[in-house]
């Protein structure tokens, strides 16, 4: 297993980024508000899993700042992984549809 990383350019990973967020919108940006509220095989709703890329994805930035500047984990990581994905979904219990993708296009805006 290699543990480099291939370079690649800056226009090239945030194409690639946006290709998947794209590819991610298409398919749930095609489905009806009221199944949003659906129960998945995961246990978690979509609108949760949409709050969870929402959230990570907004992460990104402040992580990527840190790293340049040396300076270690983002406070908000207080917990675990799981920790962070419960606070996440629990975050847009109450939103709506609407909301939690425009929270979503707001986070990935910020990563490009």
């Amino acid at each position: 297993m290699s543990t480099t990383t291939p370079v690649i350019s800056k226009s090239d990973l945030l194409a690639k980024i946006d290709h998947g967020y794209v590819a991610s919108r298409a398919v749930v940006d095609a489905l009806p508000p009221e199944r949003f509220d659906e129960q998945l095989p995961s246990g978690w709703s979509l609108k949760e899993v949409v709050a969870h890329h929402a959230a990570w994805e907004g992460t990104v930035p402040s992580r990527i700042e840190r790293v340049l500047h040396g300076d270690g984990v983002d406070p908000k990581w207080e917990g675990s992984v799981d920790d962070f994905n419960r606070r996440a979904a629990a975050d847009v219990k109450d939103m709506s549809v609407a909301d939690v993708l425009a929270r979503w296009t707001a986070a990935h805006a910020k990563v490009v």
